[in-house]
């Protein structure tokens, strides 16, 4: 198994699953009659910006869990296919589609998590307030992942891939806080 973590095989593997995440986000985009316009690739992924005019609170939470819900389908399926034919690397795919879906689903801000709670939280009470309690959240969630981060650290020795992603984040969220302003993008 150690064989294919360090092979170009896992990263094809990774890039299956992002690319099975992403369309989940586009399907759900289209379905919501949103009007895509591009992808940025970003260090620690991507994010898909749509025509923010034709994107209602509905529409924008249906975009952002798309992707997640896109890859436990998958996994899901995966799994299924596993159990009549267990391949390490079909168990890689499947891990990685979860491991991409449950990292999304967070809270934050800058997450798929963060978009669908944040189109929620604006259905039910006003801008500013949504805002708040959206900034607020992310902060929590960020903190608990940089004390799990050092945590892993610590019981691992090596292992920095949690800490570099909850760092990026942390940049993402306090230039969120510095510039006031948040961009209509769904984060992937």
């Amino acid at each position: 198994m150690i064989f294919y973590l360090e092979s170009y095989v896992s990263a094809v593997l990774l890039i299956a699953a992002a690319v099975v995440h992403e369309l989940g986000h586009f399907i759900a985009m289209k379905c919501s009659g949103c009007g895509f316009k591009r992808i940025d690739i970003e260090p620690f992924g991507a994010t898909i910006v749509y025509d923010s005019a034709k994107a209602g609170y509905r529409a924008e939470f249906l975009t952002a869990i798309g992707g997640p819900l896109a890859g436990i389908t998958t996994a899901a399926s995966g799994w299924f296919c596993f159990l009549y034919f267990p391949s390490p690397l079909l168990l890689m795919f499947i891990l990685a589609s979860l491991v991409f879906a449950v990292v999304n689903l967070l809270p934050l801000s800058t997450l798929d998590g963060g978009v669908a709670l944040r189109s929620l939280l604006l259905q039910k009470v006003e801008p500013e307030r949504a805002e708040y309690m959206l900034k607020t959240i992310s902060l929590v969630t960020a903190s608990l992942l940089c004390v799990l981060s050092v945590m892993l650290l610590q019981f691992t020795g090596y292992n920095i891939s949690l800490m570099a992603l909850t760092a990026f984040q942390m940049v993402l969220i306090c230039s969120e806080l510095i510039s006031g302003s948040r961009p209509k993008k769904i984060p992937v």
